[in-house]
């Protein structure tokens, strides 16, 4: 497979451990909730970075849902610093991480 390196993404979904019923009875210490826009939710969330060309992954991480994407920018960008276009979601609109990928 050749990659071009043309087009990567940064972004994060919700790995629910169970039925929102059930939530009360999860360990809090290593779920989190969030809000998306389904409304609330409770588990996980895989960040991950990728080929957007190739649906090629760089990198990921699994963490608490209530760490907020942007906090994980740094380690999943050095994947994918080589790039030529990288598209974020609204999560990652902030100055910091618009000077990381200009310079």
């Amino acid at each position: 497979m050749k990659l071009y390196k043309t087009h990567a993404t940064i972004d994060a979904n919700i790995i629910s451990p169970c039925k929102p019923s059930r939530w009360g009875k999860a360990n809090k210490n290593e779920f989190g909730f969030t809000y998306t826009t389904k409304g609330k939710e409770f588990g996980k969330k895989l960040y991950l970075s990728l080929d957007v060309n190739n649906d090629f992954i760089f990198d990921f991480t699994v963490e608490k849902a209530s760490i907020h994407e942007s906090k994980l920018f740094d380690e999943l960008f050095i994947s994918i610093k080589s790039f030529s276009k990288i598209l974020l979601d609204a999560a990652y609109d902030s100055y910091d991480i618009f000077s990381k990928i200009k310079s």
